[in-house]
Protein backbone atom coordinates (compact mmCIF):
# COMPACT_ATOMS: atom_id res chain seq x y z
CA UNK A 1 0.00 0.00 0.00
CA UNK A 2 2.82 2.41 0.85
CA UNK A 3 4.45 1.79 -2.55
CA UNK A 4 1.18 2.72 -4.27
CA UNK A 5 1.00 5.97 -2.28
CA UNK A 6 4.60 6.80 -3.19
CA UNK A 7 3.92 6.11 -6.87
CA UNK A 8 0.78 8.25 -6.76
CA UNK A 9 2.73 11.10 -5.18
CA UNK A 10 5.46 10.82 -7.79
CA UNK A 11 2.94 10.88 -10.64
CA UNK A 12 1.50 14.10 -9.22
CA UNK A 13 4.84 15.86 -9.72
CA UNK A 14 7.13 16.87 -12.55
CA UNK A 15 5.70 16.54 -16.07
CA UNK A 16 3.25 13.71 -15.40
CA UNK A 17 0.04 15.70 -14.66
CA UNK A 18 0.43 17.81 -17.80
CA UNK A 19 1.26 14.84 -20.00
CA UNK A 20 -1.45 12.57 -18.57
CA UNK A 21 -4.07 15.29 -18.97
CA UNK A 22 -2.75 16.07 -22.46
CA UNK A 23 -2.39 19.73 -21.57
CA UNK A 24 -1.03 20.86 -24.93
CA UNK A 25 -0.03 24.32 -23.71
CA UNK A 26 2.18 22.80 -21.03
CA UNK A 27 3.47 20.05 -23.32
CA UNK A 28 4.42 22.74 -25.83
CA UNK A 29 6.39 24.54 -23.10
CA UNK A 30 8.23 21.34 -22.18
CA UNK A 31 8.93 20.70 -25.88
CA UNK A 32 10.25 24.23 -26.42
CA UNK A 33 12.54 23.97 -23.39
CA UNK A 34 13.74 20.54 -24.49
CA UNK A 35 14.43 21.81 -28.01
CA UNK A 36 16.70 24.52 -26.60
CA UNK A 37 18.75 21.94 -24.69
CA UNK A 38 18.74 19.59 -27.68
CA UNK A 39 20.02 22.36 -29.99
CA UNK A 40 22.81 23.15 -27.54
CA UNK A 41 23.89 19.54 -26.89
CA UNK A 42 23.39 17.91 -30.32
CA UNK A 43 23.11 20.82 -32.75
CA UNK A 44 23.60 18.89 -36.00
CA UNK A 45 21.01 16.27 -35.07
CA UNK A 46 18.51 18.83 -33.81
CA UNK A 47 18.87 20.80 -37.05
CA UNK A 48 18.50 17.70 -39.20
CA UNK A 49 15.38 16.51 -37.36
CA UNK A 50 13.90 20.00 -37.48
CA UNK A 51 14.69 20.39 -41.20
CA UNK A 52 13.25 16.94 -41.87
CA UNK A 53 10.02 17.85 -40.08
CA UNK A 54 10.40 15.69 -36.97
CA UNK A 55 8.81 17.46 -34.00
CA UNK A 56 10.25 16.35 -30.65
CA UNK A 57 6.72 15.88 -29.28
CA UNK A 58 6.46 12.83 -31.53
CA UNK A 59 8.83 10.94 -29.26
CA UNK A 60 9.21 12.81 -25.96
CA UNK A 61 5.56 12.39 -24.99
CA UNK A 62 5.78 8.60 -25.14
CA UNK A 63 9.31 8.42 -23.74
CA UNK A 64 8.63 10.79 -20.84
CA UNK A 65 5.15 9.56 -19.88
CA UNK A 66 6.48 6.00 -19.64
CA UNK A 67 9.84 7.06 -18.14
CA UNK A 68 11.47 5.30 -21.08
CA UNK A 69 10.01 1.90 -20.18
CA UNK A 70 8.99 1.48 -23.84
CA UNK A 71 12.52 2.34 -25.00
CA UNK A 72 14.92 0.86 -22.48
CA UNK A 73 15.07 -2.60 -20.89
CA UNK A 74 14.08 -2.95 -17.24
CA UNK A 75 17.64 -2.42 -16.03
CA UNK A 76 17.75 0.94 -17.79
CA UNK A 77 14.23 1.94 -16.79
CA UNK A 78 15.01 1.49 -13.12
CA UNK A 79 17.90 3.94 -13.44
CA UNK A 80 15.53 6.44 -15.07
CA UNK A 81 13.17 6.26 -12.08
CA UNK A 82 16.13 6.84 -9.75
CA UNK A 83 17.17 9.89 -11.75
CA UNK A 84 13.61 11.19 -11.80
CA UNK A 85 13.44 11.04 -8.02
CA UNK A 86 16.89 12.58 -7.60
CA UNK A 87 16.92 15.20 -10.38
CA UNK A 88 13.35 15.62 -11.56
CA UNK A 89 12.67 16.61 -15.16
CA UNK A 90 16.34 17.59 -15.65
CA UNK A 91 17.27 13.91 -15.36
CA UNK A 92 14.63 12.97 -17.92
CA UNK A 93 16.00 15.58 -20.33
CA UNK A 94 19.56 14.28 -19.84
CA UNK A 95 18.47 10.72 -20.58
CA UNK A 96 16.60 11.87 -23.69
CA UNK A 97 19.72 13.66 -24.94
CA UNK A 98 21.78 10.54 -24.15
CA UNK A 99 19.46 8.26 -26.12
CA UNK A 100 19.42 10.70 -29.04
CA UNK A 101 23.22 10.79 -28.88
CA UNK A 102 23.35 7.00 -29.15
CA UNK A 103 20.95 7.10 -32.11
CA UNK A 104 22.63 10.10 -33.78
CA UNK A 105 24.55 8.09 -36.41
CA UNK A 106 21.34 6.39 -37.52
CA UNK A 107 19.35 9.62 -37.60
CA UNK A 108 21.76 12.26 -38.86
CA UNK A 109 21.32 11.73 -42.58
CA UNK A 110 18.12 9.70 -42.56
CA UNK A 111 14.84 10.47 -44.29
CA UNK A 112 11.72 11.55 -42.41
CA UNK A 113 10.34 8.01 -42.55
CA UNK A 114 13.53 6.45 -41.18
CA UNK A 115 13.83 9.07 -38.43
CA UNK A 116 10.25 8.46 -37.32
CA UNK A 117 10.78 4.69 -37.36
CA UNK A 118 13.97 4.90 -35.30
CA UNK A 119 12.50 7.36 -32.78
CA UNK A 120 9.19 5.57 -32.32
CA UNK A 121 10.85 2.15 -32.14
CA UNK A 122 14.02 3.12 -30.28
CA UNK A 123 13.74 -0.05 -28.21
CA UNK A 124 14.90 -1.98 -31.30
CA UNK A 125 18.31 -0.30 -31.00
CA UNK A 126 19.03 -1.55 -27.49
CA UNK A 127 20.05 -5.17 -26.90
CA UNK A 128 18.62 -6.49 -23.65
CA UNK A 129 20.46 -9.79 -23.98
CA UNK A 130 23.94 -8.56 -23.08
CA UNK A 131 25.98 -10.92 -20.92
CA UNK A 132 25.88 -8.79 -17.79
CA UNK A 133 22.13 -8.16 -18.03
CA UNK A 134 22.48 -4.47 -18.87
CA UNK A 135 21.33 -2.75 -22.03
CA UNK A 136 23.76 -2.38 -24.89
CA UNK A 137 23.45 -0.51 -28.14
CA UNK A 138 23.03 -2.88 -31.07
Amino acid sequence: ELVFVCMGNLLNKHHFPDFLLVDMEQIDLYAAAFTQVFAKELPALEKHLSDTGVDCRLYIVEWWITCFSTVLPLSGSSVVWDLLVLEGIAGIVRITIGILGVLECELLHASLETCLTVLTHAEDWFDVRSEDGTAAFQ
